[in-house]
């Protein structure tokens, strides 16, 4: 069951803000979701479809995390359009998931993070289309 094992929504689990026709917004610099996935089907790529809607001229990098394995990071486009991000999956990446349950988490880095007194909730740097394992 979904919902006892992650809570009032089996997906986002922090660092979201309401969905949009385009899909959901990262809030701040950090987000996570939540799932059960059937990880017998050695799946080796995890593809990102979403765009950065920020226009302070900054560049971002959006870094990926799956059951705490560290991706890498791609860079986010600036011109508010549409880009597939592609991460290779270490073969290591699995063996932390329990009984099929995984945690994708993205991490902001870059622009206006590393400017002095930023506040990093009030962030809009990413907005989540689609996620795909295969």
């Amino acid at each position: 069951d979904e919902y006892l094992m992650w809570g009032w929504n089996p997906y986002l689990l922090w660092g979201w803000g309401a969905t949009n026709p385009r899909g959901v917004e990262l809030r701040g610099s950090t987000g996570s979701l939540g799932f059960t996935f059937d990880q017998s089907e050695q799946t080796t790529n995890l593809e990102v479809v979403g765009f950065s809607p920020s226009t302070d001229g900054n560049s971002y990098s959006l870094r990926a995390f799956v059951n705490g394995t560290d991706f890498g990071s791609v860079s986010l486009g600036t011109n508010q359009e549409s880009q597939t991000l592609d991460f290779a999956i270490p073969q290591n990446a699995w063996a932390a998931s329990e009984d099929g349950r995984t945690i994708v988490r993205f991490e902001i880095e870059g622009g206006s993070l590393q400017t002095e007194g930023a506040d990093p909730s009030e962030l809009r740097v990413f907005n989540l289309e689609r996620l795909v394992l295969n």
